[in-house]
């Protein structure tokens, strides 16, 4: 009987800014024989019921899950260390959550409204420095993605031929401190946790190894209930890794994580950066309990 070892618990799709659809991420999680994954999409849930489907045919398990976009003021006293990152910003994934509950829909909505605002103004600014772009273009383009976003905008600047790659558009014009980048409406962390713990969720924090000041800002997501780190990453050093470990055990909290696949070139191959299963093993419990 195969024996599977590894997990990604962190995956995007077409509903917010990945390549795949929800069915193709699990047919290649399948293929590269993992355990489990978890549909983290941004500011969305719309394509969770279609991953749990295409895991019917599979053997892999589905965790329900989502990925908000939040703020902590009290940590923004430095640059994070990835310019995708405001200085106050921190994303809470959100696992074993019901798609389906008011509360978790309303916040969604809501960033989802901001984010189409965000769309416009950034088109608008980009205008003023001469690279014509077109919000409706960039909306069909983005196809079924219910979270458009700068990753979009970057595509959209490639297209045009105004930038060479999606890593050059933000260089050059949508990182926090360039001229065609705009501040998005988010909740505050609080907020963003308590949604997710009303929807039957746990949360955890993302990447905080990119954040300006990790621990300080684990210390003050713990107080205002989350319940696990994200350990693994793509852009985690093995001392991030080891240092974020020794954290997990030192406050108890739990260790997950993913790759933050979203099938870009640059990106690693799906099943490339996991977990081990025990931990998403672990996750699971602690959601049912």
């Amino acid at each position: 009987m195969e024996k599977r070892s590894r997990a990604d618990l962190h995956l995007h799709s077409r509903a917010s800014d990945g390549v795949d659809s929800a069915g193709e991420l699990v047919k290649k999680a399948d293929s590269a024989r993992l355990s489990h994954v978890a549909l983290c999409d941004h500011d969305t849930v719309d394509a969770v019921s279609a991953a749990l489907q295409a895991a019917c045919d599979s053997k892999i398990t589905v965790i329900p899950a989502v990925e908000i976009g939040a703020t902590l003021p009290d940590c923004s006293c430095q640059r994070s260390r990835s310019r995708r990152l405001e200085a106050d910003e921190v994303h809470i994934l959100g696992y074993g959550i019901d798609t389906g509950e008011d509360g978790l829909n309303k916040v969604l909505k809501e960033l989802q409204r901001s984010r189409l605002d965000r769309l416009d103004a950034i088109v608008d600014n980009l205008g003023k420095l001469g690279l014509q772009l077109d919000t409706e273009e960039i909306l069909q383009q983005a196809d079924s993605s219910h979270s458009p976003g700068r990753p979009h905008v970057a595509a959209a600047l490639v297209e045009a031929g105004y930038c060479d790659d999606v890593r050059e558009a933000f260089d050059l014009y949508l990182a926090s401190d360039r001229k065609g980048y705009v501040p998005r409406e988010r909740p505050d962390c609080q907020t963003a946790i308590e949604a997710i713990r009303e929807a039957g969720g746990l949360a955890v924090v993302a990447h905080p190894a990119l954040l300006a000041t990790p621990r300080e800002s684990i210390l003050l997501l713990q107080e205002m209930g989350i319940r696990g780190i994200e350990v693994v990453h793509q852009n985690h050093s093995f001392e991030d890794i080891r240092t974020l470990i020794r954290l997990c055990r030192h406050l108890g909290l739990i260790p997950t994580g993913g790759s933050d696949y979203h099938g870009r070139q640059r990106d690693p191959q799906l099943g490339d950066v996991a977990a081990p299963r025990i931990w998403a093993d672990k996750l699971l419990q602690e959601i049912s309990t």
